[in-house]
């Protein structure tokens, strides 16, 4: 009969004591795996909220340079008509009479418009509403406003012989390109003396065009990437500047977005990609290495 000696009760608490640093070491390693994700998805995020508000930031920085470069450009037309609307020889030699000499021959009110003010439309409407005078693109035309304003000539006359030594500017759509035309009427400037004519008065008309080729001036200008009209309907050209028209429409530009965030995310995303993919290798043999 052999005897065993009883089991010190050390010896039996070093399983016990084994299991639960284990335990506490695994919890304690998938606490810092966590941990480390989250770090690591926190910055993404961040990162794509950036790029985000970039890409937003740059949109309306381009849309504000254009919506300020259309302003004043209708600034420039309505001082552009009233210098020449609140002219006595206009009065005399548009209103009183229509002299071509003087207008065309003469070039008062001819291609220079066009070549230097950059105007594809000048029109001289009288208080019958009848076209009397046009030049289109430099050129003498029997062109009447309304083949350009449709019915929309009739209210844009209306409101401007309503003017006392004013002009106004509407925003229209001509032959699917967006355009400006102001309008004031004919007076007789600070001159005295000069002849009445009964009934209203007549209304200088100057159009300005955004062409393809102006926008593209423009774009280069302010920086803006390759503006468009209404007419291009191009899906990469997503965002838009909408003007209010003349018939309660709206005249619409859009442009290229430079997406400064997304050229942000091409940079950083293989980098956070690449860390991540280092941090979990780290992760591994350190959490390897401490349970061993």
């Amino acid at each position: 009969m052999t005897f065993d000696p009883p089991e010190s009760p050390s010896r039996r608490s070093a399983p016990a004591a084994e299991d639960r640093t284990l335990r506490s070491t695994r919890r304690s390693l998938r606490i810092f795996s966590l941990l480390l994700s989250g770090v690591l998805l926190l910055v993404v995020l961040m990162v794509l909220v950036i790029a985000q508000r970039q890409n937003r930031d740059a949109t309306d920085h381009d849309r504000q340079r254009l919506r300020q470069a259309w302003d004043a450009r209708q600034e420039t037309m309505l001082t552009d008509v009233r210098d020449y609307a609140f002219w006595s020889e206009a009065w005399r030699n548009l209103h009183l009479t229509l002299n071509k000499r003087w207008a065309w021959d003469e070039e008062n009110i001819g291609p220079d418009l066009y070549n230097e003010y950059h105007y594809e439309g000048v029109f001289v409407v009288d208080n019958a509403g009848r076209t009397r005078y046009a030049v289109i693109n430099g050129k003498l035309a029997d062109l009447p406003l309304e083949a350009w304003l449709g019915a929309h000539s009739a209210s844009l006359l209306r409101d401007a012989r309503g003017l006392q030594n004013a002009a106004l500017a509407r925003n229209v759509v001509i032959e699917q390109q967006p355009a400006i035309v102001v309008a004031a009427p004919i007076s007789r400037g600070k001159a005295a003396g000069l002849s009445e004519r009964p009934g209203a008065p007549s209304v200088l008309v100057f159009v300005n065009l955004f062409t393809p080729a102006k926008l593209e001036a423009l774009g280069k200008m302010l920086d803006v990437l390759a503006p468009r009209g209404t007419a291009d309907n191009d899906a990469r050209q997503r965002p838009t500047m909408t003007l209010e028209a003349i018939d309660g429409g709206t005249v619409a530009l859009r442009w290229q977005p430079k997406m400064p965030g997304t050229r942000l995310l091409m940079l950083l995303l293989p980098i956070l990609a690449a860390v991540a993919l280092l941090t979990g290798w780290i992760t591994r043999r350190v959490s390897r290495h401490a349970l061993h």
